[in-house]
């Protein structure tokens, strides 16, 4: 007897366990099918209003007031929310320089990328002329950045705490782990709105009829990656350690948005009381900085162990500031598409057998073609902004440069009146003014009070 009541407790006891296992599995499963429900949705909302590449984004941080005054001051836990804006401006209308007024357009707020604003709609113009014109902002925004988030946020919290954004529950999505707990973080972390997921009752076994029954909440936040640094691309020239001048290839990379943006530089005492400086320890001239492949792994590129310290800290503190992943186009936001590029156009070389290295010689209107140029720099000028002649004698300046390092220098040119060579003027740097008092005899016991004024 004894022998069958211990089998009986130990296969109700597997058994309670398995059934245990069983429920556990089950609600990963749905925690797991609510996490993709939120990431489909967010990545909807992304292409419905960040899609046309007439639209532009930034974080709430950015702004003391947005331009549709929807908040004043971002919040914590709001500051990092990613706004998405269109242009009100019709792409027919050509920029005026005698009137920029005429011309000026105001963005138009299309959302705030976060759970709670799937309902928010806009309106923009599908019209040939027009096309992408926003003609009507954002409606039914339900959340914005100077929502009150309750409780204040502090670095002894976590994604368990009870967050209430406005009068809806939150959820903390980027806290401690993620930013740090340094004097400060608090203004990284990022809280969002949670929202029921809901069925049919009728679907729910056990229940009747078709009321709406929630089953889960979920949560979502878009981040910007525009607004962040890429920390993957080296600069091969590094002033501190550098023997040589650098060359003007050297120098014209190392400033171009598109391969790096200065890592080294990035400092925290703007925003961090205790915090650590990135640029102590960011090896930017190393080989090692290419093969990152994501942000976490920036410490293990520190030349020493105090480096790699330095730099584990700092990746904390520029959790939303760094990246390896960026990308980013010049495009239109007016008419749409992507802008031309004119370096090449801009390059030495004044007929057609310098191509390909001198310049691109067809390029919109005006001018119609470059060749035109050394006859009359004006063609296809129409009195809006510098002729391109000017803006290419300008970019080829440099190319008139004597001398290197220091010692460069460049001699006074004359701007020519039909506007195809750019003026070099000399440059007043320091202007003194001197006044000298004195007494001179005038004689016979008289004395004159004379000023003399030299520049």
């Amino acid at each position: 007897m004894a022998f069958l009541v211990l089998l009986m407790v130990s296969m109700a006891a597997l058994t309670r366990v398995e059934t245990q296992i069983a429920a556990n599995y089950q609600q990963l499963d749905k925690a797991r099918g609510h996490a993709l429900t939120a990431l489909n949705i967010a990545l909807g909302q992304l292409q419905k209003s960040a899609g046309p590449d007439q639209r532009v984004t930034t974080t709430a941080q950015a702004f003391a007031t947005d331009s549709t005054g929807s908040f004043t001051t971002a919040t914590n836990g709001a500051k990092l929310w990613t706004g998405v804006w269109g242009n009100d401006q019709s792409a027919s209308v050509e920029p005026s320089y005698s009137d920029p007024a005429s011309t000026v357009s105001t963005p138009k707020l299309l959302n705030w990328l976060v759970s709670g604003n799937e309902a928010v709609t806009f309106s923009a113009s599908t019209a040939t002329a027009n096309f992408g014109q926003i003609t009507q902002a954002a409606t039914g925004l339900a959340f914005a950045p100077n929502a009150t988030v309750s409780p204040a946020l502090a670095t002894t919290q976590n994604a368990l705490t009870n967050y209430t954004i406005g009068s809806a529950p939150g959820v903390l999505l980027v806290g401690p782990k993620s930013c740090g707990v340094t004097t400060g973080a608090e203004s990284g972390y990022v809280v969002a709105p949670l929202v029921e997921i809901k069925v049919s009752s009728s679907l729910i076994p056990g229940l009747g009829g078709s009321t709406p029954t929630p089953i889960g909440r979920y949560a979502y936040w878009v981040g910007d990656e525009g607004v962040k640094a890429r920390i993957n691309l080296q600069d091969a020239y590094n002033p501190a350690t550098a023997t040589t001048t650098p060359t003007d290839a050297e120098l014209r990379t190392r400033v171009q948005v598109a391969q790096r943006v200065g890592t080294e530089l990035i400092d925290d005492d703007n925003d961090f009381t205790n915090g650590t400086k990135l640029k102590a320890a960011f090896p930017q001239d190393s080989t090692a900085v290419t093969k990152l492949l994501d942000a976490n792994q920036l410490p293990f590129i520190g030349a020493s162990a105090n480096d790699q310290a330095v730099l584990s800290a700092a990746r904390k503190l520029r959790f939303h500031d760094l990246t390896t992943y960026s990308n980013g186009v010049l495009t239109d936001t007016l008419r749409g598409g992507l802008r031309q590029d004119l370096t090449a156009a801009f390059k030495p070389g004044t007929t057609a057998a310098d191509a390909p290295t001198g310049p691109v010689w067809q390029i919109t209107t005006p001018p119609p073609n470059l060749l035109a140029w050394s006859s009359n720099p004006l063609v296809g000028y129409d009195g809006k902004g510098p002729p391109w002649q000017l803006l290419r004698s300008f970019y080829q300046l440099a190319d008139a440069t004597s001398g290197s390092g220091t010692s460069a220098s460049i001699n006074p040119i004359a701007q020519s009146g039909d506007a195809s060579q750019h003026g070099v003027s000399p440059v007043a740097v320091m202007f003194h003014v001197y006044v000298e008092a004195k007494i001179v005899s005038l004689g016979v016991g008289d004395f004159g009070f004379f000023t003399e004024y030299c520049g």
